[in-house]
């Protein structure tokens, strides 16, 4: 009896040894297969960020343009390029200070240009804004109903994915000031301008 219960632990202890062996070269066996399956997991997380990175950029485009007597403006912005053109007051204060006629006081030597990258983020932040302020219901025309009234026209072009819009504010005592959402996006534009990456 005593050499059966023996043999009966022996079994016992060997079937568990056999288990935990087999475990074990299981695990050992599938180690290369986690590896390539993580592998493969991470190269598709960095694959999709680029692809949604890059569809962002390339299906985004904007332009502001304003000028008048004294003030030129001029901002593009396609994928994650920027490229401006403005004045400086500071350069034409002089020439320009008391200028009454109806024609520009600048020229094109008084033109400061430049580009400039924009971070994802920078194109993130604008086309959220965008799409916050709702700039692509906006209408395509504000400012006074007479076509001989003077103003000065501002200008936003927007390619949205597969939207494009142009919206023209035309500032006057006669009509309607700018919408607020125009003006956000404006100064948004600007504020890249004067404080490049």
């Amino acid at each position: 009896v005593v050499c059966l219960y023996v043999f009966n632990t022996m079994c016992i202890r060997y079937q568990k040894n056999k288990r935990l062996i087999n475990l074990i070269n299981l695990h050992n066996y599938m180690k290369p297969i986690y590896a390539v399956f993580l592998a493969i997991l991470v190269f598709g997380v960095i694959l999709t960020s680029g692809c949604v990175q890059q569809t962002t950029s390339n299906e985004f485009s904007i332009g502001y343009h304003f000028t008048a007597e004294v003030s030129y403006f001029d901002a593009q912005i396609n994928g994650s390029k920027l490229v401006y053109t403005y004045v400086f007051p500071e350069d034409i204060k002089d020439r320009c200070g008391q200028w009454t006629r109806q024609e520009p006081c600048w020229t094109q030597n008084d033109l400061k240009k430049g580009e400039a990258r924009l971070t994802e983020k920078e194109i993130s932040d604008l086309v959220s804004l965008i799409r916050e302020m709702k700039v692509m219901e906006l209408d395509d025309y504000y400012g006074p109903e007479n076509p001989l009234a003077r103003c000065y026209p501002y200008t936003l072009s927007i390619k949205l994915d597969a939207s494009e819009k142009q919206i023209t504010c035309c500032s006057s005592p006669e009509g309607p000031g700018c919408p607020e959402s125009f003006k956000n996006v404006a100064g948004v534009l600007k504020d890249i301008v004067n404080n490049p990456a």
